[in-house]
């Protein structure tokens, strides 16, 4: 539980196959012209593929109707010379001989099919942005993920955002801080947009977005920058988050699952951007505004602390929140391992997100932290219930602070609205040394 010093592993978690999420409206970035010709020259190949069918198709007719003459020809010839038996048995053989033919003439065509799609995805790949292939239906046959599953320990790097352009990050994982540079509390509230640099394909990404925004799925090849400026190929797909509640089922957030590969030494070089250079002052971090007004609840500023059980997706809102908060902030399973942390939490404590995650809150414990007091929260944790207590903890480093902590469970819906996993939110308030 939340307190707790010992935990067993965890193995990563991948979401099972199903449907995938309706598509819902939303005002895209629009599409590049070359991206347009791109599909229109894509469509124009699939037509000269299909009239090759068709022609294959009525070359195969003309020949079952000639070898159909054939065979009546054969069996007047030879039903003067041979006995009944005879002629059905070489009727059959007939019979079999053109099956035999018809089959090879099928197989052929669909050898030329395949090869002539193999070919035009091969062409396609070089000219059109992933996100509009035709194969992206492949690369994303996953059903929507709750948000559960996207906090799951993965080695994987994920990212998870809202919903809604302009795609606040709201968590990332330990695998995605050591691929992009950055640590979670440092990018909580900003865009992806800190991964853009000088040879970033703005309408690729922006494709990616239309996609993102109109089906929750999305899938595009980009080269990224990692935090010190040195760029990498980012293979990156996007699947939609989703809660339920006793209002339905609505879309939430979007988690990217990246796979990030260096780039070759010509390209790594042409590639730089000054902006990203490690020597360089960092440049500041997208912080889009905070809307004012939420139309599925209230706007964050109108949110408290003790009001976070009571969301119709709590979970989702509570991400939200903590990148938000100026409060210490740190999010835990239902056996205590924990999953996100935010910036005011480690700035006080003075871990990362990534030195803490899959751990438990006993690292904040120490020779004088009393346990009786510890064995009352967990007690408290175990029934669901709202938990508080001030106890000794220490901080990175082993500093001594009087911890004053307020614990809340977080249930997150699965399907039906039945809850399926457990989660608990902590507030930290340091009241004394």
């Amino acid at each position: 539980f939340f307190f707790q010093k010992k935990f067993s592993g965890f193995n990563a978690s991948n979401a099972p196959k199903g449907p995938r999420l309706p598509g819902r409206p939303a005002t895209p970035p629009s599409s590049s012209r070359s991206s347009t010709a791109a599909s229109a020259a894509a469509l124009v190949k699939a037509t000269e593929l299909a009239a090759t069918a068709m022609e294959a198709a009525v070359q195969a007719a003309v020949e079952r109707s000639s070898l159909q003459d054939e065979m009546v020809t054969l069996r007047r010839e030879m039903e003067s010379t041979q006995t009944e038996a005879d002629v059905g048995t070489t009727a059959r053989r007939l019979e079999v001989n053109y099956l035999r033919t018809e089959l090879e003439t099928v197989r052929s065509t669909l050898r030329q099919a395949q090869e002539s799609v193999t070919a035009q995805t091969l062409d396609n790949a070089t000219t059109v942005p992933i996100a509009q292939n035709p194969i992206l239906p492949l690369m994303v046959a996953e059903r929507p993920r709750t948000i559960a599953e996207t906090l799951a320990f993965t080695a994987a790097p994920v990212i998870v955002t809202t919903a809604e352009y302009p795609f606040r990050i709201v968590h990332t994982n330990a695998a995605w801080s050591e691929l992009c540079g950055w640590q979670s509390h440092e990018v909580l509230g900003s865009t992806c947009a800190l991964l853009q640099g000088k040879a970033t394909n703005l309408a690729h990404t922006a494709a990616m977005c239309e996609s993102a925004l109109k089906t929750g799925y999305a899938a595009a090849e980009l080269i990224n920058y990692k935090k010190d400026g040195t760029p990498f190929l980012n293979r990156i797909v996007l699947i939609p988050v989703v809660s339920q509640s006793a209002h339905g089922t609505r879309l939430t957030n979007t988690v990217g699952i990246l796979d990030g590969t260096p780039l070759s030494g010509a390209i790594m070089m042409t590639s730089m951007d000054s902006q990203h250079y490690v020597h360089q002052p960092q440049r500041s971090l997208p912080m889009p505004p905070y809307p004012m007004h939420n139309p599925h609840g209230p706007a964050l500023g109108n949110l408290g602390f003790d009001m976070l059980p009571s969301q119709a997706a709590p979970l989702s809102v509570t991400l939200d929140y903590m990148a938000y908060s100026s409060e210490p902030l740190i999010l835990t399973d239902s056996i205590g391992r924990i999953c996100s942390a935010n910036k005011p939490w480690v700035d006080l404590c003075g871990y990362t997100c990534a030195e803490i995650e899959g751990r438990t809150c006993s690292i904040l414990q120490g020779e004088e932290t009393d346990q009786r007091e510890v064995e009352t929260l967990n007690s408290k944790i175990r029934k669901g219930e709202r938990a508080e207590a001030t106890v000794v903890n220490y901080k990175k480093g082993n500093r001594r602070f009087i911890n004053n902590v307020t614990i809340l469970p977080l249930q997150s819906p699965g399907s039906g609205g039945a809850p399926d996993a457990s989660f608990f939110i902590a507030r930290l308030k340091e009241v004394g040394a």
